[in-house]
Order: structure tokens, then C-alpha cells, then sequence
């Protein structure tokens, strides 16, 4: 991600006169990543898909690390040596069971795999849960910054038309009509506004607990990203 042209700043929703304040400020060979610091700090519009795109490439690469990290484990443990198992002490369960049990063996060892298989996948659940801690207060209002995006595009989905959209002739606008718009232009402002700020808000939180939480964390929390 390192030395992002210019154009490749755009293509992430830079404008061009916040561009050339960047270039001035902090010079060439600046990332996406950078980029993004150098504008916060004078106070230059940042691009939400900006940010997206810095958010999923760290996102990728620590995934990849923590897979790498288990590869190179998994090879690790394959160049042990195996261990002996001791010889058996004393009568084996396995040659008892029908013999010390009858009929009843066959019928026990069922319910106790499927007793064991729930309590596994409780413990993996609750594991889940306690691995994605870190996300437990990066909602605002109760929405994560995934569902905040999802409304600010449904709302830019269903924005207003201007009214020289709507009617071709102006003179057809009234004063009633105009101040109609004027009313519903106002509320869709506002509930974009909000949708913005939430999602900044939210961004910056889910943010902060990525850059605290372990490569194990990060995983789980990929695992579970429409939470």
C-alpha cells in the first residue's frame, strides 16, 4: 500500500484540492494510510471509502498472518517425533464391554458422544463469544458500522430529485411545491447527517478494538463481520 499515486488516491474518494494540500504538506510516497493521517491533521475531508479500503487491507493481511502463523505450526508439530504410548495396564474397557455391560454398552455409548458433542460445541461457542469481546461496545445505537454504511446508501438510493429535475419548465414551481421539497430535502439531510456520524463514530471504535485485539481475536472477528 505504500507509495499511492495520485490516481489511485482518487480512485479511493480524495478529492484533487485535498490532494495537492497533501502533496505540499507531506511530499511523495505517501500510502493510503498516511494520506489519511496527513488530512486529519489539516483538517482536510476524508473519504469513508478511504478508510474502508485501509480497514480491509489490514484486515486481509493480519488474517494471512495468523494463517501463516498456524501453517508454520502445523509443520512444526509434523517434524516431532511421535510419542510412545505405554503398554496397557491391566483388563482394557474395550474387551470388557459386552461381557461386563450385555446389552446396555450399546445403548449407553450413543448418548454419551452426542452429551459430548453438545458440551464441545458450547465451550466453542462461548470461546467465539469470549474471542470477540474487544467489538462488545463499538455499536452506536445499537448498529455496527457495517449496518450505518448500508443505510447511508440506502439512503443516497432513495435522495430527492432536485426540482429543476422534476419539472423542466420552472415557472411551474409554486411556492407550495417549493417549500414541500424544501421540507422533505431537510428531513433527508437529517437523517443522512446522522447515518454519517454514527458510522464515523462507529469506524473509529470498531477501529480501536482491531489495533488492541490479537491476530486470534481478528480472525473471529472476520469470522463474524455482519455482527
Amino acid at each position: 500500500m505504500a507509495g499511492a499515486t495520485n490516481k489511485s488516491l482518487k480512485a479511493v474518494g480524495f478529492k484533487q484540492s485535498d490532494i495537492k494540500k497533501i502533496r505540499a504538506t507531506a511530499g511523495a510516497g505517501l500510502s493510503v494510510k498516511s494520506a489519511i493521517g496527513h488530512a486529519r491533521e489539516i483538517k482536510a475531508w476524508v473519504p469513508t471509502k478511504a478508510v474502508n479500503h485501509v480497514n480491509r487491507t489490514e484486515r486481509v493481511n493480519a488474517m494471512n498472518a495468523a494463517s501463516k502463523a498456524q501453517a508454520e505450526k502445523r509443520e512444526a508439530t509434523k517434524r516431532e517425533p511421535p510419542k510412545k504410548e505405554p503398554p496397557p495396564k491391566g483388563p482394557q474397557l474395550a474387551h470388557m464391554g459386552t461381557e461386563a455391560f450385555g446389552d446396555r454398552a450399546g445403548r449407553i455409548a450413543p448418548v454419551l458422544g452426542g452429551a459430548a458433542q453438545r458440551m464441545m460445541a458450547a465451550r466453542k461457542a462461548a470461546q467465539e463469544q469470549n474471542l470477540l469481546a474487544p467489538w462488545k461496545n463499538t455499536k452506536v445505537e445499537g448498529k455496527s458500522a457495517d449496518h450505518w454504511s448500508a443505510e447511508m446508501s440506502d439512503l443516497r438510493n432513495r435522495k430527492p430529485r432536485p426540482l429543476n429535475k422534476l419539472y423542466r419548465n420552472p415557472a411551474l414551481i409554486t411556492p407550495e411545491i417549493k417549500a414541500k421539497h424544501d421540507m422533505v430535502m431537510r428531513a433527508w439531510n437529517a437523517l443522512y447527517r446522522r447515518a454519517t456520524k454514527n458510522h464515523k463514530k462507529a469506524m473509529e471504535l470498531s477501529n480501536a478494538a482491531w489495533r488492541k485485539a490479537t491476530p486470534a481475536q481478528q480472525a473471529a472477528r472476520l469470522r463474524h463481520r455482519e455482527d
